[in-house]
């Protein structure tokens, strides 16, 4: 696999509860090659400082070509690119490392936002998204936006069949489906390297 072109593919483990997170569950499913890009797959934590630090090392290590990240969004309805990532962590419930952030800047003296021209090409398949949250979702987006020159996108799926969520009545799309269009983000992504 020397010299092999690499893409890097995030999602996040378990929180709030849940047993899994259907991000992961499709950066998982995905192969380990696509279109002759290697994929390299890391599972990060729900932590507003700890998941940036190992994504960056992950980018230090790999010199990936693109980098393709996936959160859950409980509540929506389709599989959505993030088109921007916002100065700001703004959410009321805590990360796994117990911090909760209400209006704090992610870097002070940062752009208000960033766009991602990558996330404008996933679509379709993909849905467009103008707000990534407050959360450790578009924390990590606006920081590999800002820390990555390359192809960049933050990728936000609904609940799954196994969420507590879908269980409870909310919107959810069959995990299946969630791979197929995720994998199709990964195929498009991989003609950008």
């Amino acid at each position: 696999m020397m010299g092999m072109k690499t893409m890097i593919v995030t999602g996040f483990m378990p929180f709030g509860g849940e047993e899994i997170n259907p991000a992961w569950e499709a950066a998982a499913a995905l192969a380990e090659e696509i279109g002759g890009v290697r994929i390299v797959k890391v599972h990060l934590p729900v932590s507003y400082e700890r998941s940036w630090s190992i994504l960056k090392e992950a980018i230090d290590r790999e010199k990936p070509g693109a980098v393709l990240m996936l959160g859950q969004a409980g509540g929506r309805t389709q599989v959505m690119a993030e088109r921007v990532g916002r100065n700001k962590m703004d959410c009321a419930s805590p990360d796994c490392d117990g911090v909760t952030e209400k209006g704090t800047r992610i870097e002070a003296d940062g752009p208000e936002e960033i766009l991602s021209p990558l996330a404008e090409r996933l679509s379709p398949p993909l849905w467009l998204s103008e707000d990534a949250g407050g959360y450790v979702c578009n924390c990590l987006c606006y920081k590999a936006l800002r820390g990555f020159d390359g192809p960049c996108a933050f990728i936000h799926v609904p609940y799954c069949e196994d969420n507590l969520g879908a269980k409870a009545g909310k919107p959810y799309m069959p995990q299946e489906e969630l791979n197929r269009l995720v994998r199709l983000a990964g195929e498009k992504t991989a003609q950008e390297i």
